[in-house]
């Protein structure tokens, strides 16, 4: 199958770690008239391979991203960069996620940040036709008042367009539980959700995810051969975000052959396939679907049928969402 000419859908892509090299090009030259790098060179400063040894040299790539990330220009032009990427390779729908709070150290204020982002969102749509909703995250070490902050401009801007919310970050260090307060305040707020957890082996902040509301998981890897979660999580009608080559890449699985996506499928958990950081991971959402193909043989309906979830999950309104059900199916039976 060629799976970049499938028409396809993604939950799970950090902006940050999406932008591609010739728009980071742009922005160092932008800021550094001298600047000389080459593309090549910068590849190596914000990507890893499959050999990556560790999360620390991971999150090391995002060094030099983040420092050019730093003015809404920059965050505005980062989000119709991300979604033309998907537009490329035949994406219908996009959410992007960031972190507003990593984006202010020359004074540009949390709800300026997510302002730019949408703005970018809005003129990608505008130019290339693509759907898209943005995640605005909480990181699990920031203080509640950072996260206050951020919950009060997601609330604000939300009257005028769709905004979601996600909690991300080192999650052995902060177990999803000590965040009960902030997730009450979505849920009261009726703001939709997802959570990161179970992606570092800790297969009970998945549990504690899904009792405090979340119907969307974030890797979700550790709750894996448990059972009892699994089915937790379908009674529950929980979608799974998966992201095969960051998990490989971070270490959170040794191979590909034990990732556990026929194994959710099975347990009737909906999964959708991500690419996590386009950039950093080196990869597009046609590779992570070739790469599974590789080795659990992926046939059209079976991914027709991960497309259909993806979006049936997804933060659109309905009206979008029965929109692109119908643009998916009418596009695979044309296949």
């Amino acid at each position: 199958m060629d799976f970049k000419e499938m028409m396809k859908a993604e939950l799970h892509c950090h902006l940050d770690g999406s932008v591609s090299i010739d728009l980071l090009k742009e922005l160092a030259k932008e800021k550094d008239a001298e600047f000389a790098l080459s593309d090549q060179e910068i590849k190596q400063l914000v990507s890893v391979d499959d050999q990556c040894p560790d999360l620390k040299t991971y999150l090391e790539k995002f060094d030099f991203i983040l420092d050019h990330l730093q003015s809404g220009d920059a965050l505005k032009r980062a989000a119709v960069d991300v979604l033309k990427q998907g537009v490329d390779e035949n994406l219908c729908y996009m959410e992007l996620r960031f972190a507003p709070s990593f984006h202010g150290r020359e004074g540009l204020s949390i709800k300026k940040a997510i302002q730019a982002v949408l703005q970018g969102m809005k003129d990608a749509k505008k130019a290339y036709g693509i759907e898209s909703t943005l995640i605005v995250c909480l990181m699990r070490h920031e203080s509640k008042e950072i996260h206050q902050e951020v919950i009060q401009a997601v609330k604000e801007l939300r009257r005028r367009t769709n905004i979601a919310m996600d909690l991300a970050g080192d999650e052995q260090a902060y177990p999803t539980v000590g965040f009960a307060d902030q997730i009450h305040t979505m849920y009261r707020l009726k703001i939709p959700f997802t959570l990161h957890a179970g992606e570092t082996g800790n297969e009970q902040n998945v549990t504690d995810s899904i009792a405090l509301g979340s119907r969307r998981i974030g890797h979700g890897l550790a709750m894996a051969s448990f059972t009892e979660i699994e089915r937790f999580a379908s009674s529950q009608a929980v979608m799974v975000e998966m992201c095969p080559t960051s998990n490989l890449q971070t270490k959170a699985i040794a191979s590909l052959k034990e990732y556990p996506i026929q194994e959710f499928m099975d347990e009737d958990i909906a999964i959708s396939i991500n690419t996590d950081n386009r950039t950093v991971s080196d990869t597009t959402l046609s590779k992570e679907f070739e790469k599974l193909d590789a080795v659990f043989s992926l046939d059209q309906a079976m991914v027709k049928k991960i497309t259909m979830d993806t979006l049936r999950a997804g933060f659109m309104d309905e009206e979008t969402k029965a929109s692109l059900l119908e643009k998916v199916e009418q596009a695979y039976q044309e296949v």
